[in-house]
């Protein structure tokens, strides 16, 4: 139950949550709250915990833990279990899927699998060489582990026997199994990778590298494996077809390779001091339409302002509007990513011109930059002053005040050196001499409106 004290701060903390201007106000009646729980009982606090009004708790919660981090880290802080029993280093670890074992791979030629919770061992041996990488099947039923003896070995988790995948010429350095267990990938110093049928254990080659292979992984659907090797490259395999594609721009050996969990992006890690973050492209996802629509733009043949061409275009958001950032170089030399680009600005620039403030809001939050511009250079401002129909787009300019401020924003040239509120004096004059009279004054006396 609330006490007389407690009551009329959490009514403050919510009245304040919901104001800006009161985040101080809001500070103070969460503070007063805190110290009142914590003079309660456990059982007052129980009561009190259990009657807090909604969304409450989180801003307690949120409170108490940024003016007590340390404390509480220290509290939980335990010292981590030592798994002992390797003799030497241990050079690959991975956890069973139901979190109950790990596993372990050494250079003192074993691989030991424990349970987390007695933290006691069972030993795999049978290499002869370091385990250089271990990893668990989806199901957790078995275990791969490889080594520098040129061999693979795949266990039984509940029997410890293993079965030998023998085919490598040169130390194996990294291996994985598919989503769906069935089968299970190598990389080795043989410059090359294998793909195997865990059930009959028949390997299929993955050839390209020139170098050796260093790490491998499997897309999230199993369609697609991905190895990184000395040779400065990465290469991502259809795993039907085992075609390849090399993902080139490190300039020294990529180490390690990993697909995000929606399989879209591949990520890469080099000696070269740098990770990549590619697209993965799948043409079999596309539609016969969209890939008329990229035969016919690579022959210039496409009305990009045509309604149903921009249809075609927007239908490539998951390849292209996704990517956290598109660099100069591919707005440059890629006229699928130009087209699409291009076409968003324009729907920018029209929905400024529009006072369509959510589509504005939208694209900004894209990554279209504020000073998105036509071949004129007329940016946002202009476009919002001008507007539509004789109206000016007043929730846009909005908008732009309270991202850039007036200021700023009035004075931004086109390439003729023609102001923003200059459009807006030419088609809205009543408007824009209102606007300029409100809110250029604030910002001349340092009151800003930002």
């Amino acid at each position: 139950m609330f006490t007389n004290r407690i009551r009329p701060l959490f009514f403050a903390v919510s009245i304040c949550a919901n104001s800006l201007l009161s985040a101080c106000l809001k500070d103070l009646a969460t503070d007063k709250s805190l110290e009142a729980l914590l003079s309660q009982t456990p059982q007052q606090q129980a009561a009190t915990l259990n009657n807090l009004p909604i969304g409450m708790s989180d801003i307690l919660k949120t409170s108490l833990i940024a003016k007590n981090k340390e404390l509480f880290i220290q509290m939980l802080t335990l010292t981590p279990k030592k798994l002992i029993g390797h003799t030497e280093g241990v050079t690959s670890v991975a956890f069973s899927p139901d979190g109950k074992y790990a596993l372990t791979g050494s250079a003192d030629n074993t691989a030991r699998l424990w349970n987390v919770n007695t933290l006691k061992p069972q030993e795999l041996r049978g290499h002869t060489g370091w385990v250089t990488s271990v990893a668990f099947s989806p199901d957790g039923k078995h275990a791969l582990t490889g080594s520098f003896d040129h061999t693979v070995r795949l266990w039984n988790v509940n029997t410890l026997h293993y079965q030998e995948l023998k085919g490598h010429t040169g130390k194996v350095t990294s291996v994985a199994f598919s989503p769906d267990g069935k089968y299970a990938l190598t990389g080795a110093h043989d410059t090359t990778a294998r793909l195997w049928n865990v059930n009959t254990l028949e390997p299929q080659q993955l050839r390209g590298p020139i170098r050796p292979v260093t790490s491998v992984a499997f897309s999230p659907d199993g369609k697609y494996a991905l190895t990184g090797a000395e040779d400065f490259t990465a290469r991502l395999w259809n795993v039907n077809s085992l075609e390849s594609q090399q993902l080139r721009g490190h300039t020294r050996s990529v180490n390690s390779v990993a697909f995000s969990p929606d399989g879209k992006y591949a990520l890469t890690g080099s000696d070269d001091t740098t990770a990549r973050l590619w697209h993965i492209h799948c043409l079999e996802k596309l539609t016969l339409e969209q890939l008329f629509f990229m035969m016919q733009l690579s022959k210039s043949a496409v009305n990009l302002d045509g309604p149903n061409e921009q249809r075609v275009l927007e239908s490539f958001e998951s390849t292209i509007g996704l990517l956290p950032q598109i660099s100069h170089e591919d707005y440059k030399n890629n006229i699928l990513v130009k087209a699409y680009i291009d076409m968003r600005r324009r729907q920018l620039l029209q929905a400024a011109a529009h006072d369509d403030v959510a589509v504005v809001t939208q694209l900004l939050k894209r990554g279209f930059t504020l000073n998105t511009c036509d071949k004129a250079r007329n940016n946002l401002w202009h476009y919002a002053f001008k507007g539509h129909a004789g109206k000016a787009s007043q929730q846009v300019l909005k908008l732009l005040l309270s991202l850039e401020g007036s200021s700023k924003g009035l004075k931004k040239l086109n390439k003729f050196g023609i102001p923003a509120f200059a459009e807006g004096i030419i088609h809205n004059f009543k408007f824009t001499k209102d606007f300029i009279n409100k809110y250029y004054k604030i910002d001349k006396s340092s009151c800003s409106i930002e």
